[in-house]
């Protein structure tokens, strides 16, 4: 008889303990608006309430409705209630090494700190990194393998390496008011004014204008004049001796 007091004294008790911990599934959308998170979750079968979800601090996520949790009941309350986790075994990546961290989305991105030091980042769309001020890449060895590759500065854009390799099987094309090199060009061909480069040849499409010497491989240009405004030529007519300088220069 006082076994059975005792266990009607104590039954409320033991439903409360028990009670304590709970599953809890998600049956709506997260009200994520509010300074905490908020669930609709279903503990029993007909037991809805309405919780906040406690996360970790500089984490946070939405799962979507059919997740699962875990329900603790505060002070005994079922009333009072929070949500302490939530996973979603419908996307939760499966079969990582022992060790390894990821983080992911039902729509398949994810960011995977894999073993050897190795992190990975997949998005099925974009990648976007937004700094204030500045994004530095310090690495032995930085690849970027894309289709179609751009970049745009608005003040400066600067490339500064002892040696810098430009590689296209069709064309470099650019587009600027100046191109100014301060050493030394070497090409196999040049052409200007809209002229058709010829491999091997300078071919011009306008004038060519030198503030210094012009120069082949039989003399310069300068040379050339200095011959013809001195030369004269031997008379063939009934005066003999030599003809006079030109008359008019070269200058």
């Amino acid at each position: 008889m006082k076994i059975e007091m005792l266990e009607r004294w104590i039954a409320p008790l033991k439903r409360k303990v028990m009670q304590t911990v709970s599953r809890a599934l998600l049956t709506a959308l997260a009200d994520d608006s509010k300074g905490i998170q908020q669930l609709q979750v279903l503990l029993l079968a007909d037991e809805l309430h309405t919780v906040d979800r406690v996360q970790n601090y500089g984490f946070t996520s939405v799962p979507l409705p059919g997740a699962e949790g875990v329900f603790l009941s505060v002070g005994g309350s079922r009333e009072h209630g929070v949500i302490i986790a939530a996973d979603d075994k419908r996307y939760r990546l499966k079969n990582l090494a022992s060790g390894e961290v990821a983080m992911y989305t039902d729509e398949g991105d994810k960011i995977h700190f894999k073993r050897g030091g190795i992190i990975e980042i997949n998005a099925s769309n974009a990648v976007n990194i937004i700094a204030a001020s500045k994004v530095s890449v310090t690495a032995p060895d930085a690849e970027v393998n894309c289709d179609n590759a751009t970049v745009t500065a608005t003040v400066k854009a600067e490339v500064t390496a002892p040696q810098i390799d430009l590689n296209a099987s069709a064309k470099v094309e650019a587009t600027t008011p100046l191109f100014n090199v301060t050493g030394v060009i070497a090409c196999s061909g040049i052409a200007t004014g809209g002229a058709t480069p010829v491999p091997g040849d300078a071919v011009l499409s306008g004038n060519l204008k030198a503030t210094g010497n012009v120069e082949d491989t039989n003399g310069t240009m300068q040379e050339m004049r200095d011959t013809y405004n001195t030369h004269t030529h031997p008379e063939n007519g009934t005066g003999g001796g030599t003809t006079s300088a030109p008359n008019e220069s070269m200058s």
